[in-house]
């Protein structure tokens, strides 16, 4: 009976390791965990796939001194950050030192910069594939932990990316601002997920789908929150912390596939650029259902390392193997 009794819970707490391991890699195309601690490579734990869109290994510009590091004295300091307040446990987290963080000039705005002049930028930023062409039909799913950093300069949410893309950027080879015409956005900043064609409305997170305020407020800037955007055609629901905050519409078609950033691009001012500390980006071809949205603000793996199971089934083959030898 005891031996019925052990591999009925070992059985069950095997399934459910495996549901909440499977379930959340079903559809995903994208999974940064951006702990890699040094370097220049943010490696994404997703493959590529046969003709299917999959994002790409990350590539950090400015990696040894483009970061938000907090301790920093001279204004140059690693992206890759020992974060202790992160709410999950301390670990290693990604940051950007944003624009004109470390005492840069604001090249962009006129007020600044009165003779128009471009600086070389020196913040961080990731480059990490394309974003599939979207439409009225597409699911998406874009989720990720983010700490906007107290710092950040003038203008801090109105195009600052934390993940995502201003410009269409249609030539592969060239990232950053080039001629973009009509105007084809998809980007979350601290203030709103832009998805918007031609300069249509974009998608607010703090608004309803009238344009009015809701109870829910901009990014508080210095605290980690948990993001999740889900597309299921032409609706939007927006996660904060795995609570349903706010749904809207919106039925813009683009015309190319996105590049996507983390942080902001290589737009050559300051007005893209996002200062603040970025954690487990990942995106799905398909939307999220509300339980598993829960679980990855929860911590659940998106995609399990394979010893972690393999250490589940080790430890319940030991426990059935003792209580055998007891009844020996």
């Amino acid at each position: 009976m005891k031996r019925i009794f052990v591999t009925a819970v070992a059985v069950t707490c095997l399934s459910v390791c495996q549901a909440s391991a499977v379930h959340l890699s079903v559809g995903l195309l994208g999974n940064w965990p951006l702990d890699d601690g040094s370097g220049d490579i943010a490696r994404n734990l997703v493959t590529s796939g046969d003709g299917v869109f999959k994002g790409a290994t990350g590539v950090i510009t400015n990696a040894e001194t483009g970061g938000a590091h907090p301790t920093e004295a001279d204004g140059l300091a690693s992206v890759w950050v020992q974060a202790d307040d992160f709410p999950l446990g301390p670990r290693t987290v990604w940051s950007t030192g944003g624009q004109g963080a470390r005492g840069a000039p604001n090249t962009f705005h006129s007020v600044n910069n009165p003779g128009g002049e471009l600086t070389t930028r020196d913040t961080a930023f990731i480059e990490a594939g394309r974003i599939p062409q979207m439409g009225p039909d597409n699911e998406f799913t874009w989720a990720f932990w983010a700490k906007t950093d107290e710092k950040i300069a003038s203008r801090p949410g109105q195009f600052a990316g934390i993940v995502g893309n201003r410009y269409a950027d249609q030539d592969h080879d060239t990232p950053g601002r080039e001629d973009n015409s009509p105007l084809q956005i998809i980007k979350f900043t601290p203030e709103s997920f832009e998805y918007h064609y031609s300069g249509s409305p974009a998608v607010l997170y703090n608004t309803d789908a009238l344009g009015n305020p809701t109870e829910l407020n901009n990014i508080v800037p210095g605290e980690w929150h948990h993001h999740t955007m889900v597309k299921n055609g032409d609706g939007f629901t927006y996660y904060r912390d795995g609570v349903r905050f706010n749904r809207d519409e919106k039925d813009a078609a683009f015309d190319v596939d996105l590049p996507l950033f983390f942080g902001g691009d290589d737009a050559f001012d300051d007005a893209e650029q996002w200062h603040g500390f970025l954690s487990d980006v990942a995106i799905w071809g398909r939307r999220l259902l509300t339980s598993e949205v829960r679980a990855l603000a929860a911590g659940h793996a998106i995609v399990p390392e394979p010893s972690s199971v393999a250490l589940v089934l080790l430890g319940l083959l030991a426990g059935i193997g003792h209580l055998r030898g007891n009844r020996r």
